[in-house]
């Protein structure tokens, strides 16, 4: 049974109802770390190499309101995801290399020309341009394994998705909100009821909070070792 709402969302101009202890709707709490980044460095004009990637005819001259077309389309992107999920049998349809890309150009697609599209050049984090595509689809053979044979327990099953393809870095950018908002989808998909934590952000903390995030991704990519992470993701 659906709970009734107890309060309006916080987020300025939104006003939908929650039953959130976080004060905000679901569509804000998904999207709630790059709001409070948004605020720390949100009037810092966008810079022209970015600017040359922006969708033609957009109107954004800071940070901020690419922040706030790219929240638009992050929200829309979970709410065909999470329809089209439940129309295709679960989990196991987002488990797709396909959809991840899929996902990714619906989120960012409004706003940026490489929503969508492997990067082609090669970062100081991620693997080499010519290995992306196997290495994704090879993620999610091994994560499909990983629900057919319930090899972890979820809430570490999509911390560690989360994880790889953070590890990859498929995107020019948003890979991790992507996978953060990936794994989100795949506990709704699951049918388990954990918020993860990393979606409910204040302005006050957002800071600190990514460096322990930060922190915790790089000790458990090293070691192999989630428990910290999957603690930080699940905190509230």
């Amino acid at each position: 049974m659906t709970r009734a709402p107890t309060s309006s969302c916080t987020h300025p101009g939104c006003g939908r109802g929650t039953t959130d202890p976080s004060g905000v709707c679901w569509q804000h709490r998904s999207t709630g770390t790059s709001l409070a980044l948004a605020a720390v460095y949100g009037a810092t004009p966008v810079e022209p190499d970015d600017a040359a990637q922006l969708v033609p005819g957009i109107k954004v001259g800071t940070r901020a309101e690419v922040e706030a077309f790219e929240e638009q389309g992050v929200a829309h992107a979970l709410i065909a995801h999470v329809l089209d999920t439940q129309a295709n049998g679960g989990p196991e349809w987002l488990l797709d290399d396909l959809r991840l890309r899929a996902f990714h150009e619906a989120a960012f697609g409004r706003v940026w020309t490489w929503a969508g599209r492997y990067r082609v050049r090669e970062t100081n984090i991620g693997v080499v341009p010519h290995e992306i595509a196997t290495q994704t689809r090879a993620l999610m053979d091994d994560a499909r394994a990983w629900w057919e044979y319930e090899t972890y327990p979820l809430v570490e099953r999509v911390v560690r998705l989360h994880a790889r393809i953070g590890a990859i870095h498929p995107f020019v950018n948003g890979n991790g909100r992507v996978a953060r908002l990936y794994a989100e989808l795949l506990l709704a998909a699951s049918g388990d009821q954990t918020r993860l934590g990393w979606s409910r952000r204040s302005v006050s903390d957002a800071v600190e909070r990514r460096r322990q995030y930060i922190d915790s991704l790089r000790r458990a990519e090293a070691t192999d070792d989630f428990s910290e992470l999957v603690a930080f993701a699940v905190a509230p």
